[in-house]
Formats: C-alpha cells, structure tokens, sequence
C-alpha cells in the first residue's frame, strides 16, 4: 500500500526529511560544552530481537476451508505496521545520554544486484529514506554494564512502500546526535496484495555428516558433538520437529543413520591417550552416548514419516562418483554406490525416498547421470557452467536439462548461489535478521517477474551446512509463510517449469580418490570376495562379516575424506588386515627333498591351518618340463580345519633323471589369493620307459645312420666313342 498525497510536503518521505532536519538543527544551535563535561566515548551493542519485516496486505494466506461448499473462513489481519524491536548494551566506557534508535526505510530495490549493494556493499543504501527516530532512556543515562530494550512501531501511512510490492532495505542504528555507536541492515517485505504466481520452490532440508565409523570398527571420541542439544544435526533436525508441515524437503544421508544404528547397540570408541596412544574403550548401550544415537534416529525417522515430502536419496557415503567413473578399476563401484543410497535410505527410514530425484555434489560428470535412479538431479550452482556470481549477473533459469554421456535427457534443479552464501555466512547479525536477509533474497528472485509461471527456486544449503537451532527454525517458519514461494517436492517444480535452457556440466574438481588409492581399492574388493567364499559357511573374517568390510569399503570412497588425508586409506588396510589374520594361518609342511626312485611316483604336499578357521584351499605344482603331471597340476578344493594338517598328492612321471626344481603354492580355491609358497627338490634315480625307449630309437638312428656312411662308392663308367 503507498500513499497519495495532495501536495510533496504531506508525503512520508518529505516529513521523515522534515524530521530529520528538526533532530540535527537543535544540535548544530547547541553551545559547545565545557571540556570537563564532555563524555569519553562509550561503546554499545546492538541485538535485533524482534523484527516484523513481511507485512502488507498479501503477507498473509487466508486460511483455507474444509470443502468447497464450507463458508469462507474469517482469518486475522494481515501485518501492515513495522514493528522493530531492539537489546542496546553498554559495552564499556563512560554512561552515555541523549540515545536514540534510528529506524530507517529505504525506497524499494529494483533487482538482486541492487539488494546486496544496499545491505552488503561499503556504502550501504544510498537513496533518501523514511527516518524513525525512538529515545532511548530519555529520562536517565545508560551506564557501563546496563541493558536496555526499545520498540519502535512505524504505522504504513508513515512509509512510502511500493505501490506492487517490493523488497525495502532497512538501517537500524543507535545513535547519539549524528555520532553512530553502532548499527545494523536488514530488509522488509510488502506486499501490496496476495501474489497470483508465487515462486515454485524447493527447500532442501540436508542431514550429513562424515562417515564416522572408523578401522576397528570403532568411533573417534567426541564424534557425535553434532547431535547434543544445539550441535549441528540437533539443529536442523529440531526446525523440522517445529514445522513438520513447513514443506522442507529432507535429504538424510544413509551412512549417518547407519552409524546411528550401530551406535544404539553399544559401540567401540578409540580415546588418545596423553602419551599420544590410541586406547579402545567399549561403550555399552545404556550408556549416554548410545542412547542419544537411538534418540535422534528415532527422531529422524518420526519427521521424515510426518514431512509432505518424500526424503531426497543420495550416493551411499557421499561417494565421489565423478571420480569412480573415471578410473577403470572400480568404475562398476560407482553404479553400485548410486543405487545403495537410495536403497539403504528406505530401510533405514522405513519410507520410500522420492523415487524421481537425486541429490548430487558439486563435481558431478555426465557419466554419473547415467548411474542415478532418477529423472531429477539436484545440484548447486558450481555444478554447471553460468556467469560470474561476483558481478551481480542475472542468473539463468534454476530449471536446467542437461544430457548423460549415453544421451539420457535429464532435469537439474540448480541451487541459488546468493541463498547458498548466506546460508553459509557466520551468524553476525541473530537469527531473525539472519533469516530475514535469506528471505528478502527470495523475494526479490519473485519481484523481479513476479507474473511469470517459469520462474523457480532451489534453496541449497552448503555441504555441512550448520545453522544455529534459532536461525533454522526462523528461516523454516518464515519460508512456510512466504506467500511469494509455493514450497513443493523437487520432481514437481522441476516438471510443472515449462521452458528449460540447456546446461553445460562444469568441469570436475580434483578427486579425492587418487589413481593409487583406486588401485588398492579394487584389489582389496576382490580379495574379499575371494577370501569370504573361502571361509564358505562360516565367511567372518578376523572376526567381523563381510558385508560390513565391504560397507568399509564403499565409505572410503567418501568426498567428506580429502585428498591424500589418509582417512580413506586407513579403512581399505583395516579391511586387507582382517582378511591377511584369517588367510594367514596357512603353512606347506612338506620336507623339501622328494626322491622318485621309478619313473613314476607321487609328490605328496602336507598344508598345516592355524588360527582362524575353516578355510577351502587349492594347492598348485609347477616345474620345467622334466616331470609330467598325468592328473593335473592343480588340487581339488581343500577344507582346512583350524589346527589340522592335511596332505594332498600329485601324480608324476620323471622325463629323465637329476634333480628338478617343483614350486608348490597354495591359493584360495578362485586362484586370486596366495596363502603360501615353497619350492622343493625333486631327484629322479631311474630311467623311466619312455627314457628307454627313446634311447633305443637314438641308437637305431645312429646305427642306421652309420652303415649308410660305410656303403663303397659305384665307379663311374666311362662312355667309348
């Protein structure tokens, strides 16, 4: 609502010039006063604690009725009155008088760009505003220590906001006469009327973390920091126990709730010691720190079945995919860790997560498009290629369509970079203005084509994003009440948009998983394979089963593990030393000497099997070409019982006779994996048939090949002419 005065002297803006020149004329007429009574400067600070910055006549929803033949429902009034309520504190120095708090209503803002140069630029907004000035402590002096609050109520007649609705920067100051001791910007939303074509909008609500189980298995102390009342995860989490109806779409990661899992059953915690040792300490499960992992997955799982939405999946452990696929040797891993997340997601929450999106990282490749079980990806802005987020540009549509590597159309939703870095600033300023700042920022993404039906918004909040418990619940509340936004699921917003620009994938960001790193991996996923179908009925390796090396193993291609860090590393040896503590105990037995004193005979191998277990094994014999082996050179499988000696045989026959080199090696029965090797001597005393008999044929020949050298020469006849 503006107004329309008859003359320029009746308007809000030339009173507040009025009043402006009123409270500063009194102080130019002032005589000076003495030297001894003036003040040593005072320090204040200043705390927004209230602030009704979303007023006007459309800031309201009129409430909805019951059937479409119930009789309209009477709602309360909308907000029209700016209330600004503030905490000033003397901070130090002498008392300070003759305080005011200075309100300030600046002219609307035109586009994004000029938002952010009003409430972040050096100078601040620029242009003449409506000046609302409220004493503070009229009567008395604020001393060093005190605390004081003041309200301050600016009517719409009092402000000249912009006829359709706008965004209007606002300064809050303390003054005292023109000196500022502190001050403060911020933004407020009119709305002259209900918007018609509010903004199609995602609220991406992530809950991440690290993965925290660690080689042993076991948790660093102090992990879950995170989930005590006011950690990070508690914090979100909590804002949407608030507003469960606030139309957040929620994005768990899986491997946080299997840790959570895992926690609730008791857990192994590693402590260091103050001689810098690692020390293993058993948590039980009723101690503090388990069942606090049992409450907050309960409590996930309560608000993800209440939400509207269905939950968003994500690559298991927040794999880095782009760098998966772009290593042959684990490039079939990456399809797998797709398709986990959202398996192990449903499970864990026991809802179905929405079967048409995906969340995913920043480096994204057009080959891991082809990987997601989805139509829908979910990115932030550094994932495509687009202008210059430090020159104010007009952004492209948020609405992407982009095409796999084998041509697969695909639809991003591309998270606002402005939202993103606010979201992702230190909470200088509280909470509400906070929340107001991100607020304001959405609003003008609508002001500036605030008719049109392809216009959309993805609020991505930053990797690890860590809000305060206020600041979450006052930007949920206040995105739930935005009459500009229409919050729905990923999937809808990135189908009802109409027309899409195509998007170009940036280019890939350094891997965290190095070509070494993928090497060892590989090979460690294959020696678990073979060493699982080893132990047969029994597959426990060094005590722990297989799948859970395996999960080891995926979450080792985590993002949250940097480069060369050695956190991922770790885990992949831990998973090669519990399968070397089970293969290990495989020992050749056998003499080293092997006399055959026929041309036939058998070579006998004795295995001996440790610790560890029933282990199927093949034992392998090879030589160089002296001894043929009529039965093969490879054993049938073997089972060794643990603390058993077991022998095999091989059949052989001696092509000659002297001492022959046999390498004898013990493998898993698939080959991959050698559990030991020796060589043995083999001395050959008798001439075998085949000897013989080759023997007499050399001697034939030789004989043969003498009687044709002694046969006399034919004189040659001479012909008589």
């Amino acid at each position: 609502m503006s107004s329309s005065p008859s003359t320029p002297w009746r308007g809000p803006r030339w009173r507040s010039a009025v009043l402006a020149i009123a409270l500063v004329l009194p102080l130019v007429a002032m005589p000076a006063p003495d030297a001894a009574a003036q003040q040593e400067p005072g320090q204040v600070s200043l705390t927004v604690s209230g602030f009704t910055g979303v007023i006007g006549p459309g800031s309201l929803r009129p409430p909805t009725s019951p059937s479409e033949d119930a009789p309209p429902i009477e709602g309360p009034d909308a907000p029209e009155e700016l209330v600004v309520r503030a905490l000033i504190e003397h901070t130090g120095g002498d008392p300070l008088d003759q305080l005011q708090l200075i309100v300030e209503v600046h002219p609307a803002v035109g586009s994004r760009g000029g938002l952010r140069s009003a409430l972040d630029g050096d100078e601040g907004p620029s242009s003449l505003p409506s000046v609302h000035p409220v004493e503070i402590r009229p009567d008395d002096r604020l001393e060093a220590g005190e605390l004081t609050g003041v309200e301050v109520r600016i009517p719409p007649t009092d402000v000249d906001w912009a006829a359709d609705g706008g965004v209007h920067p606002v300064r809050i100051a303390v003054q005292r006469g023109t000196e500022v001791l502190a001050e403060t910007l911020t933004a407020a939303i009119w709305l002259s009327e209900l918007p018609q074509q509010p903004l199609l909008t995602t609220a991406l609500w992530p809950l991440d973390t690290p993965p925290w189980r660690g080689p042993g298995p076991a948790y660093p102390a102090d992990v879950d920091a995170s989930l005590r009342p006011g950690g990070r995860l508690d914090a979100v989490l909590r804002s949407l126990e608030r507003f469960p109806t606030a139309g957040a779409t929620v994005a768990p990661s899986a491997h946080l709730l299997e840790d959570l899992r895992d926690r609730a059953d008791g857990f192994v915690r590693t402590e260091r010691l103050d001689g810098g040792a690692l020390e293993s300490r058993d948590v039980e499960p009723e101690a503090a720190a388990s069942r606090r992992a049992n409450d907050v997955l309960q409590r996930i799982r309560a608000v993800v079945a209440d939400l509207p939405f269905a939950p968003i999946a994500r690559p298991y452990a927040d794999a880095d995919l782009t760098a998966l696929t772009g290593d042959q040797a684990v490039r079939d891993l990456a399809g797998e860790l797709a398709t986990t997340g959202r398996r192990r997601l449903q499970q864990l929450v026991e809802r179905a997560p929405d079967q048409s999106s995906f969340l995913l990282p920043a480096s994204t490749s057009p080959e891991v498009l082809d990987l997601i079980p989805a139509e829908v990806a979910l990115v932030p802005y550094a994932a495509v290629e687009g202008p210059d987020t430090a020159a104010n540009p007009t952004l492209p549509q948020p609405v992407r369509e982009v095409r796999s590597a084998s041509g697969r159309p695909l639809r991003l939703l591309v998270g606002d970079p402005y939202v993103t870095a606010l979201l992702d600033r230190p909470v200088r300023d509280g909470s509400i203005l906070t929340a107001q700042r991100v607020l304001a920022e959405t609003a003008m993404v609508f002001f500036e084509s605030p008719g049109s039906q392809d216009r959309a918004l993805s609020i991505h909040p930053p990797e690890g994003w860590a809000p305060t418990a206020e600041l979450a619940g006052q930007l949920l509340s206040g995105l739930a009440d935005a009459t500009w936004l229409d919050l729905r699921d990923a999937t809808s917003v990135a189908t009802l948009v109409g027309q899409v620009d195509r998007a170009t994938l940036a280019a890939p960001t350094a891997p965290t998983l190095s070509a070494a790193q993928a090497e060892r991996l590989s090979s460690a996923i294959g020696d678990l394979a073979a060493a699982a179908a080893a132990r047969g009925q029994e597959p426990q390796l060094g005590g722990r089963e297989p799948a859970e090396l395996r999960d080891q193993l995926l979450r080792s291609t985590s993002r949250w593990f940097p480069a060369g860090s050695g956190e991922a590393d770790a885990l992949v040896v831990d998973v090669n030393t519990a399968i070397d503590r089970t293969l290990s105990e495989v020992d050749i037995a056998s003499g080293s000497q092997v006399t055959l004193t026929s041309d036939t005979g058998t070579i006998p191998v004795t295995l001996q099997r440790g610790e560890g277990g029933p282990l199927a094994v093949q034992v392998e014999v090879t030589s160089q070409g002296r001894l043929a082996w009529p039965e093969g050179r490879r054993s049938e499988t073997l089972v060794l019982e643990e603390g058993t000696t077991q022998t095999v045989t091989f059949e052989t026959r001696a092509l000659s006779t002297g001492t022959f080199s046999v390498s004898v090696r013990v493998t898993d029965p698939s080959g991959r994996i050698e559990l030991d090797r020796t060589t043995l001597s083999v001395r050959s005393t008798a001439i075998s048939g085949f000897a013989l008999t080759s023997i007499a044929l050399l001697v034939v020949v030789l004989l043969l090949a003498g009687l044709l050298r002694r046969r006399p020469r034919r004189r040659q006849l001479e012909l008589v002419k």
